[in-house]
């Protein structure tokens, strides 16, 4: 198998785990809702109907600030990926260039 086949074939795949990776990124905590008349967060759970504890909150806050893994190494893989196909588009021009021949027969390059 040529070289720019290997090369296309490692950039799709490459793609492919890096667009799994960013969508395999897994959720954030639930919040807890707090015990009537007991401290609260300030925050509202629409979908639970309830007020938040702090400590669930924290949690949350905590989630959404932090680095996403799974996202930075999805990208990370894509732009490998686009980076090995172009790398595979070199070295399909490079080939031809290599077997070019003019139109008697013999070779561009002596």
């Amino acid at each position: 198998m040529p070289t720019h086949k290997k090369l296309y074939f490692a950039a799709l795949a490459l793609v492919v785990l890096g667009v799994v990776s960013i969508l395999l990124q897994p959720s954030g905590p639930d919040t807890e809702c707090a015990p009537p008349g007991g401290p609260t967060s300030g925050y509202f759970d629409q979908e639970k109907g309830c007020a938040v504890t702090m400590e669930s909150m924290d949690e949350v806050g905590d989630y959404y600030s932090s680095p996403k893994l799974f996202r930075i190494a999805g990208v990370f893989l894509v732009v490998v990926g686009i980076g090995t196909g172009i790398g595979g588009v070199v070295a399909m021009g490079k080939s031809r260039r290599k077997n070019a021949t003019h139109t008697d027969g013999t070779p561009m390059r002596t």
